[in-house]
């Protein structure tokens, strides 16, 4: 096991039994999707530039990756029908390590693998609100063992599931649909646009949830001012900065030609239209250069 953003414990610290049977399930009931960025469990770049309110801000043309991981199954048997589990283990780490993000690999007897492939076994969490359905990886494969990986949320018990019987399907805003726990794509025009996320369990039971991603445009920058001025005379230019997604914004600083601020990229929440400008100020004094020629500076 190994903890984000922690030393690992001595092994004495984290208490690990096998079980021999499926814990009980909470109260049977449709899944509940959840949509989040795909960072949350791994260390690559998956497109998102922040996160606003309940939007993901990314950017026009960024290749973007969103994760149903976080999503909740309700019972072992709407996961699989058979129930059939390779290993249960229930993993206490010490209480401030218990809700940290984690890597978690577990060995499994290849003779738990009969008659399917293991590259289908599925690592799941449980919590108080169900199943969490983790990303597996096959580690290392033999005749005589199979090793698992997952990245996890926290720590609970854990079920390595033979197989995977719940279905994960994105739905673009052009209609395209995708399957698969992770979706990566990318959107070419600024807006603000719907990702859908439906997950159906093994009971044929779905649930669906829309989230909303800001792709911001790459917006255009004007400067206005005088062109020529005297040594020392003070001057004002301006920026213009027009963005087609709402809510833009520049604030400029002193001594600068407008400086168009991390909140102009993000959308949602500010003034103005598509379309609209931003206008910002700075003043600054032209000074003689080396060469002859004259620089704007910033004014003291």
């Amino acid at each position: 096991m190994f903890f984000d953003g922690e030393t690992d414990p001595d092994a004495g610290e984290v208490q690990v039994t096998e079980l021999d049977e499926l814990p009980e399930d909470g109260p049977d009931g449709e899944p509940k999707a959840v949509v989040e960025r795909g960072s949350t469990l791994t260390d690559g770049d998956d497109g998102i530039l922040t996160t606003r309110e309940t939007r993901l801000v990314t950017e026009r043309g960024e290749q973007v990756t969103l994760a149903g991981s976080r999503s909740y199954i309700r019972t072992s048997e709407a996961i699989d029908r058979q129930r059939r589990a390779a290993a249960i283990v229930d993993i206490t780490p010490p209480g401030e390590l218990h809700d940290r993000p984690g890597t978690v690999r577990i060995r499994v007897d290849r003779e738990r693998f009969p008659e399917t492939d293991p590259t289908g076994a599925r690592i799941a969490r449980l919590t108080p609100e169900g199943w969490q359905l983790l990303p597996t990886s096959v580690v290392e494969a033999d005749d005589e063992s199979v090793l698992v990986e997952t990245r996890t949320y926290g720590f609970s018990v854990f079920t390595v599931f033979v197989e995977n019987q719940v279905e994960y399907e994105w739905t673009l805003p052009d209609g395209t649909t995708v399957s698969g726990e992770r979706l990566r794509t990318s959107f070419e025009e600024p807006g603000v646009r719907n990702v859908t996320l439906t997950v159906t369990d093994a009971a044929g039971r779905s649930d669906d949830v829309t989230k909303q991603v800001v792709v911001n445009d790459e917006p255009s920058v004007g400067i206005e001012g005088a062109s020529n001025a005297a040594a020392g005379e003070a001057t004002t230019l301006r920026a213009n900065v027009t963005d087609e997604v709402r809510g833009g914004t520049c604030t400029p600083r002193r001594g600068t030609a407008g400086d168009r601020t991390p909140d102009s990229r993000l959308g949602g929440g500010g003034p103005g239209a598509p379309g609209d400008r931003a206008r910002g100020a700075a003043r600054a004094v032209a000074a003689p250069g080396s060469n002859g020629r004259r620089y704007l500076r910033a004014a003291p």
